[in-house]
């Protein structure tokens, strides 16, 4: 591959949208147009019969999870000269009961907030569903980024 010289790097600018991008595309509504599985590792134990459920497991532990990955249809480009794509994740829980993954239905957990706002039962059928999308700034506004408004 060659050799690589410290005076060739180049600066890589931060992806997401500055801040000023984000006050342009906050209150769009796109279209929810993809949602997908993913597993992943958590820091959190999620095992339903654990007596540690839900706390952080010890430094350098993990365990496989699933959550939900919801993206939206491109939008933007009328707003900022570019599209954009916001994803949202949803962590998944195991049925104590049958051993099966699902989203929680409690009332402050993000899927059932989900499926009230769009008027759905699952996330099957959030595609092609409208949502708002807010913006979320860093600590030091200097960083932003958009994410679903529930």
């Amino acid at each position: 591959m060659g050799e690589l010289n410290i005076d060739d790097l180049e600066n890589i600018p931060a992806g997401g949208e500055t801040p000023e991008e984000a006050d342009k595309l906050e209150g769009s509504k796109p279209l929810i147009a993809n949602v997908t599985t993913e597993e992943y590792d958590s820091k959190f134990d999620v095992d339903p019969h654990s007596k540690t459920r839900g706390q952080e497991l010890p430094e350098g532990q993990t365990m496989k999870a699933w959550r939900v990955v919801i993206d939206t249809a491109p939008y933007g480009e009328d707003l900022i000269g570019r599209n954009v794509i916001t994803t949202q994740r949803v962590n998944l829980k195991i049925n104590p009961t049958s051993g099966n993954w699902g989203p929680s239905l409690h009332e402050k957990a993000k899927s059932k907030k989900l499926f009230v706002k769009l008027g759905v039962d699952n996330f099957k059928d959030m595609i092609g569903k409208p949502i708002t999308v807010f913006k979320n700034l860093s600590e030091d506004g200097k960083r932003a980024w958009m994410t679903f408004g529930i």
